[in-house]
């Protein structure tokens, strides 16, 4: 018999050619007891894998027997499962079908029991119809490797009807999931190695299915796996070595210029290969990138490159001697190359083979010489600068000298002209080194210096004169001074008072010349000659002073802009508190400027205040009113002085109290205004009993407060009176309109 697979998904599966054995408990003995089992498979044909179910009844037997299934195994029957009856000996069970079409038996046995003491059994025939075309199948045997961090995705095929995909043994890779509905494997791996899994398709119209084991690969990242270390290498020795990664294909790469000198990297193959041309220890950091996945691998490495680098070695030139044959052959520590130089003096010449400077000098002094050494292996160069002192002797015949030995001292923005003096006949003259003072130039044909310095300071260069004849030349190292020219220095001036003697000095660096000023403050003047400020100023405030001095022979100027304070006094106290009848009174008067005197020059104080020559208002008033008067104060010193006009209201005791300042907030014309007067105690009334106020506005007599807008520009001084039951009280008030500013 072929071989069957059971599904249970009840109590017992049972399968095609499978027999269901009912068995229960039977009671006592009934020797004339009948017993039956009976069995009906549904259906009693189909596919091989389609689920069949068993039900029956065993006579004679309750709920809770014992049923056997079994199937033949050649002569003998074989027990697969058992399950339990139900009441009145009911069982169910299901299997399925065989897949190799044909005809199969089953059996169900009761066994004996009790009082019953044989089995009872019933057989019963099924039919396979072989195996169901709609059966699916998982197509796909194997799948594209995955690359950890890399997005993944691949998706399973199969034959069949639509269906659901599931994962039926071991497990995705991290970071992968199943699409249950179209197969796909999707997501990023986050960690390597391999997984080993089984899916599943099971159909959705009839519950069909098939398995599939599979694989994947998740690559990890690159690595860089050769060599741990760079072998070392030898400055002008061919050098070559190979890296190498743990990677898919991929190429190479160093950060720029961090190769050492003659080295470099094939981005291929990951060869260093060359010759270097420095010696050290360098830093070597090579990156592999794959192509497929753009992952990366970094290593730091070392290489160390041993030798000496290349250097000239000669270590200082010797003197010479103007007219007299010269020799220095110089040396290096490299392979064969040429030898290059600059500012050799005229008569010297370096063979570029050999390295020896010779000739017969023409000239003296001292010379910065530049001289440079490339070898041919490596394409290094080594540089070295030298001092070269050539002392005075006789200029060889035929060449010419500058015989000026200094230059005139120029001044910023004055004309300059100078020029230079040579022997020998007609040439050019050039600047080769150094800086001529911005404004200042140097002509070709005559040698004169000219223009109009801008910069100040000290400008070193070199001239040289070539003889057109001859081809020689002779250098010369010269400096012009530039002088700044005038400044003003001094950067403040010291206060000054209202009429009182003033004397200061402007200060400046550069040549004799004179000074100008604009807009002195009345009662001042400056003198041109020495730069005095004086007199007695008249008015108060701070003045901007701009001053400027002129060289005479230059031309050149200075200019400064200041500030002078000139001091007046100022009574700095506006306004005075209230007072009451019967109660002391004391108010300190405020000013700035030097020491004076105050005094009441104008209107009135009230009867029993006094004011001292030190600004005290002190006494007891005695009548009540409000009282307005004017207080000045002069300086003993200067003679200046400064008005303050006041009112000082005072008030019964018992009567309400006005708060407010005398001094209202301005008002602007054409601009809303409001304002409130306050008293204490609260719920009285107000009315204006002399003066009136400005035009536009009006008081509230109920709330105190005075609003509209104002019409006419126009200060006011009024009265206003608050009455509170049978007391009242007065206060003068002052307001100002003011005109509407200009647009």
């Amino acid at each position: 018999m072929s071989s069957l697979r059971i599904r249970y998904t009840s109590a017992i599966a049972v399968l095609a050619g499978l027999l269901v054995l009912t068995t229960g408990l039977i009671g006592p003995a009934h020797a004339a007891t009948a017993r039956s089992i009976s069995i009906t498979p549904s259906p009693t044909s189909a596919y091989g894998g389609v689920k069949i179910t068993y039900t029956g009844t065993v006579t004679h037997t309750g709920s809770g027997q014992t049923v056997r299934l079994q199937r033949k195994n050649g002569a003998s029957w074989v027990n697969v499962s058992s399950t339990t009856t139900t009441s009145g000996g009911a069982y169910s069970v299901k299997g399925t079908m065989y897949e190799t079409a044909g005809t199969y038996t089953l059996r169900t046995v009761a066994p004996a029991t009790g009082s019953l003491a044989t089995a009872y059994s019933r057989t019963v025939n099924v039919t396979s119809l072989g195996a169901n075309p709609n059966t699916p199948v998982i197509t796909t045997t194997s799948l594209p490797d995955g690359d950890k961090g890399v997005a993944y995705s691949a998706t399973l095929a199969k034959t069949g009807g639509a269906g659901t995909w599931s994962i039926s043994a071991g497990a995705l890779p991290a970071g992968i999931t199943l699409n249950a509905s179209t197969g796909a494997l999707t997501g990023t791996p986050t960690a390597g190695g391999t997984a080993s899994f089984t899916v599943k398709f099971t159909t959705t119209a009839d519950s069909l299915s098939d398995t599939q084991a599979l694989t994947l690969l998740v690559t990890p990242p690159p690595t860089i796996t050769s060599p741990t270390t760079l072998p070392a290498a030898t400055r002008a020795v061919a050098y070559t070595t190979t890296l190498t990664h743990s990677g898919k294909a991929g190429t190479w790469s160093v950060p720029a210029n961090t190769l050492p000198s003659g080295l470099s990297l094939n981005s291929a193959t990951g060869t260093i290969s060359g010759t270097p041309t420095v010696v050290g220890t360098f830093g070597v950091y090579p990156t592999f990138t794959e192509t497929s996945t753009g992952r990366t691998a970094f290593k730091a490495l070392s290489l160390t490159i041993n030798g000496a680098a290349l250097a000239i070695t000669t270590a200082t030139l010797p003197s010479g001697t103007q007219g007299t044959p010269y020799s220095v052959t110089l040396t290096e520590n490299g392979g064969a190359g040429t030898w290059s130089q600059l500012g050799l003096p005229e008569g010297l010449a370096l063979n570029p083979t050999t390295g020896e400077i010779s000739g017969n000098p023409a000239v003296s002094g001292d010379y910065s010489v530049y001289v440079g050494f490339t070898e041919t292996a490596t394409g290094t160069v080594a540089t070295k600068g030298y001092a070269l002192h050539l002392n005075a002797g006789s200029v060889p015949p035929g060449y010419p000298t500058i015989t000026t030995t200094s230059l005139p001292t120029a001044s910023k923005g004055a004309p300059y002209s100078a020029t230079l003096a040579k022997t020998g006949g007609a040439g050019t003259w050039s600047k080769t080194a150094g800086n001529l003072p911005p404004g200042i130039t140097l002509d070709g044909a005559t040698g004169a210096f000219s223009g109009t310095p801008t910069t100040p300071g000290s400008f070193g260069f070199t001239v040289k004169f070539t003889e057109t004849s001859s081809g020689h030349s002779v250098s010369k190292t010269f400096a012009i001074y530039v002088d700044p020219g005038p400044k003003v220095t001094t950067t403040s001036l010291p206060d000054a008072h209202v009429g009182q003697a003033y004397s200061v000095t402007l200060t400046k660096t550069g040549d004799d010349g004179t000074w100008s000023s604009y807009e002195l403050p009345d009662g001042l003047t400056l003198d041109e000659n020495t730069g005095e400020i004086s007199g007695t100023p008249t008015t108060g405030g701070v003045y901007p002073i701009y001053v400027a001095f002129t060289e005479t022979d230059s031309g050149n100027y200075s200019t400064a802009s200041l500030s002078l304070n000139i001091i007046a006094p100022v009574i700095t106290t506006t306004s005075v508190p209230d007072g009451t009848t019967g109660s002391a009174y004391s108010q300190q008067l405020q000013k700035t400027g030097l020491a004076g005197t105050f005094e009441q020059t104008a209107g009135f104080l009230p009867d029993g205040i006094t004011l001292s020559s030190g600004g005290l208002l002190a006494g007891t008033p005695t009548a009540a009113g409000d009282y307005g008067f004017t207080v000045t104060f002069t300086e003993t010193a200067t003679g200046a002085s400064d008005k303050q006009a006041y009112l000082l209201h005072v008030s019964d005791p018992g009567s309400p109290v006005i708060s407010t300042a005398s001094q209202l907030p301005d008002a602007t014309v054409g601009t809303p205004y409001t304002t409130t007067l306050s008293a204490t105690p609260t719920g009285g009334t107000w009315s204006i009993t002399y003066g009136s106020l400005p035009l536009g506005l009006t008081l509230n007599a109920s709330t105190g407060v005075i609003s509209g807008t104002p019409t006419f520009p126009d200060p006011e001084i009024f009265i206003a009176k608050y009455t509170k039951g049978s007391t009242s009280n007065t206060k003068a008030f002052s307001l100002n309109s003011k005109a509407a500013p200009t647009p």
